[in-house]
């Protein structure tokens, strides 16, 4: 069976690598009017600080919708190692605040004019990566985390000069379609930092996924 390309795969599993902004369940970009998607995303996420990984409530801005954007309203985002890893800074410097989370699932809300295989109402996830250039070689193979021009733009934590904080924020699969659940715990937005140590300290039984309903 011939292996499906990685843009296959991202297609299959309702996930986008056009450009993507998220917003939590204020639903404040829930209307469609062009007047609206000019403004800036009004988010609220638990963002590190500095090194020492103790995430806290900060609101901040998303850029406004563009043409090849996908807005989507994040009901859930888990946590990962590479979370803890990252805001930490055991890969290099980071520059903060910072809202981690790249296992995001929520409901698209508004799509920019040119995004034609997702609309308003959908569901949508979130992987590690949200942007590439789209035209070399290997963005054109379906290997856009291979991007030869700009690189591709991670989830969170990397340069954005079209974000207002100057780098993307996270939301802090092939699985479901061939129904292999993970077992995972959901809790509510102030127990981040509880579980944040859990799995730091390797006690974690499942993964914790954060109801962004409670933010």
């Amino acid at each position: 069976m011939k292996k499906a390309s990685r843009r296959q795969f991202i297609q299959q599993t309702a996930m986008t690598t056009t450009g993507l902004l998220m917003t939590y369940p204020t639903r404040l970009f829930s209307q469609t009017s062009q007047t609206s998607m000019s403004n800036p995303v009004k988010s609220k996420g638990y963002a590190g600080k500095d090194k020492l990984g103790k995430l806290q409530l900060w609101s901040f801005e998303r850029r406004p919708l563009g043409d090849h954007d996908v807005l989507i309203d994040i009901k859930y985002s888990g946590i990962c190692h590479s979370d803890i890893h990252t805001i930490k800074g055991h890969w290099g410097p980071q520059q903060y605040p910072q809202v981690p989370g790249h296992e995001i699932a929520g409901i698209v809300t508004a799509v920019g004019k040119n995004v034609t295989k997702f609309k308003a109402g959908d569901k949508a996830g979130v992987g590690c990566m949200v942007n590439s250039c789209m035209e070399c070689d290997s963005c054109k193979k379906g290997e856009e985390h291979h991007c030869e021009t700009t690189g591709m733009t991670g989830t969170y934590g990397s340069p954005e000069k079209s974000s207002p904080s100057g780098i993307t924020q996270g939301g802090l699969d092939y699985c479901a379609k061939n129904k292999i659940y993970p077992q995972i715990q959901i809790i509510k937005a102030e127990e981040i930092n509880d579980a944040w140590q859990q799995v730091v300290d390797k006690k974690a039984r499942y993964r914790f996924v954060i109801d962004t309903a409670t933010i």
